[in-house]
């Protein structure tokens, strides 16, 4: 057997581009920002009672809520289960703002990530 032989189906690595973090009016950019080939850390500080009311229990309970945006589907998909998310569910499928919702620990763990953080990850909640 060859270098390389019988390798043919394996996909190469998934290269984690860096991860900007944008305030809750920055979504526009945020969303550039990932369609220039790199990861978006979108923060909701405060989501409404009808967010709240659609969500699930670990987000019911969070003080803020994060959006994972990224056009890469495999990159945000290993992204955040690398970042402890239980079942990453993808929304926004094939458009601009394909993203994953990030809460809790997950999103400390973005936030330590990021290579501009706005503020730093305090307390219980982000």
């Amino acid at each position: 057997m060859e270098i390389g032989e019988g390798l043919e189906g394996l996909k190469p690595p998934v290269v984690i581009p860096p991860i900007t973090e944008y305030l809750v009016m920055e979504l526009p950019k945020a969303v550039v920002n990932s369609l220039e080939g790199n990861v978006s850390l979108h923060l909701m500080w405060e989501p409404t009672d009808f967010d709240r009311e659609r969500a699930p229990l670990a987000f019911k309970r969070a003080k803020s809520w994060g959006h994972l945006l990224c056009q890469d589907e495999r990159v945000l998909r290993q992204l955040a289960a690398q970042l402890g998310v239980k079942r990453v569910m993808i929304h926004g499928k094939g458009l601009p703002k394909q993203h994953v919702d990030l809460c809790g620990e997950p999103l400390r763990r973005a936030r330590t990530m990021c290579n501009n953080a706005a503020m730093p990850p305090e307390g219980n909640d982000v």
